[in-house]
């Protein structure tokens, strides 16, 4: 999985699949915003493609904005959630 951080508020779905759309099949995971930012955690069909995007997109500039895309294995937690309908649960919420 990637984390795509920096990127404008305003980042859509749609934005994200044509960002990616070199790279292969996207899913994306979530977005969250933060202060003035978006951070979007996507995943590519394959470890190689995954590392193609970030060689070729970390410290981009991106729509005004340089954007960071670094792997990311952590786990969410009530961030990121998958978008409406979504079908990857991300929910990692221990009680």
């Amino acid at each position: 999985m990637l984390k795509v951080s920096n990127l404008p508020v305003s980042t859509t779905k749609s934005d994200l699949e044509k960002l990616f759309s070199d790279y292969g099949k996207i899913q994306i995971i979530g977005i969250d915003i933060e202060n003035d930012e978006s951070i979007a955690y996507v995943q590519l069909d394959n470890d190689e493609d995954e590392k193609d995007a970030i060689e070729k997109l970390d410290k981009s500039e991106w729509r005004g904005k340089y954007i960071y895309v670094d792997t990311f294995r952590g786990e969410l937690t009530g961030r990121g959630q998958p978008p409406s309908g979504g079908n990857q649960n991300t929910d990692t919420k221990k009680n």
